[in-house]
């Protein structure tokens, strides 16, 4: 039997596994991380990307906002055919969003040149927002990483500043429009009052491009550790003595912890990051303590003696470099040894 007009399979669409499997190496979170925010196994994240267990809808919006994307980012769509494509242009046109329209031919190719056009005013001003992204790319303006985590979150970020708006119009110079920016180039997109991780691995949160930790991530880990802003600062304080008892309704929200496990995870890139992990260690200690687990518990070849003598005592070894605190695999033997939940190291609740 001959083979139906656009029926041979294409492989253009990821699965919902691959997507969050992609998205996840993007932005430079370790499945742990990962599984530990969303209290499930890491095995559970390696079934769901490798397609072993399916993603229902509720864990599929969870993850979605640890990745900090939109959730039909993660969709998966049944597209194996060209003609499955078309008929998907084709519900389009008929609810009068797009038509067909031919453009000026590709002198590279032998193909004609085809576009969409719409008379929908949202989906014109979604279409060009796309446009002005892809050129910025084009331009060198953005990296490959950041402009597939701006589609990956449309619409739920803050596109860009005013001023990248400017250099990407029809009236920004040649030279402009090709330059390129340099390292330390704001990203063109920012969470609208959350903070998010980034899509760079050189850095764990968002907001970790400056040299201290944002005042509002400070504010939510007192709370959620019952801790001062003072002794967050202040490594010189070795001993954690909570404020208060945690009260119903207090912010112990999941967020919170996936910014403490984001800290941890990464080694700390400036000197305040360093102090906020030390001490975040020193909160998770006083937090098994008070299970019952003397100093010995914290004594296995994955941790460094001497950084353990120093995060109980205050007291340098001779010779001895910058100290740091716990690393999230770290926190995880941790947990594995004492059997004290990694929220429980934290909020020090049952």
């Amino acid at each position: 039997m001959a083979e139906k007009k656009y029926s041979k399979a294409i492989h253009a669409v990821q699965s919902k596994g691959d997507k969050i499997r992609c998205i996840r190496k993007r932005k430079g979170i370790t499945i742990k991380l990962l599984a530990a925010s969303l209290n499930v196994s890491s095995k559970s994240i390696q079934h769901y990307e490798a397609g072993d267990r399916q993603v229902n809808d509720e864990m599929l919006n969870l993850i979605a906002e640890k990745l900090q994307v939109n959730p039909a980012a993660l969709f998966e769509y049944p597209f194996n055919s060209i003609s499955d494509i078309m008929h998907v242009l084709f519900d389009l046109e008929r609810g009068g969003f797009i038509v067909p329209i031919e453009c000026e031919p590709d002198s590279d190719k032998q193909l004609a040149s085809f576009s969409l056009r719409t008379g929908n005013e949202d989906l014109s001003k979604a279409l060009n927002e796309w446009y002005e992204i892809r050129q910025m790319l084009e331009n060198g303006r953005i990296s490959n990483d950041e402009y597939l985590n701006w589609q990956d979150a449309f619409p739920d970020l803050e596109q860009y500043s005013e001023s990248e708006k400017d250099n990407t119009s029809n009236t920004a110079s040649a030279t402009e429009r090709n330059s390129v920016p340099s390292q330390k180039s704001a990203s063109i997109y920012r969470r609208n009052g959350v903070l998010g991780l980034r899509a760079h691995a050189d850095h764990a949160l968002y907001g970790m491009n400056g040299t201290l930790v944002p005042n509002n991530i400070q504010n939510q880990i007192c709370r959620y550790t019952n801790c001062t802003v003072e002794f967050l600062n202040d490594e010189s304080q070795v001993h954690f003595i909570p404020q208060k008892a945690h009260i119903s309704g207090a912010p112990q929200d999941e967020n919170t912890l996936f910014e403490i496990l984001s800290i941890l995870d990464k080694n700390a890139d400036t000197e305040h990051y360093r102090v906020i992990q030390i001490q975040l260690s020193r909160i998770a200690i006083h937090n098994i303590v008070k299970k019952g687990f003397d100093r010995d518990a914290f004594y296995m070849k994955e941790l460094i003696q001497e950084s353990i003598d120093y995060l109980f005592t205050g007291k340098k070894a001779r010779r001895h470099g910058t100290y740091f605190g716990f690393n999230f695999s770290q926190l995880d033997l941790l947990r594995e040894r004492t059997g004290v939940s990694i929220p429980e190291m934290f909020m020090g609740t049952d």
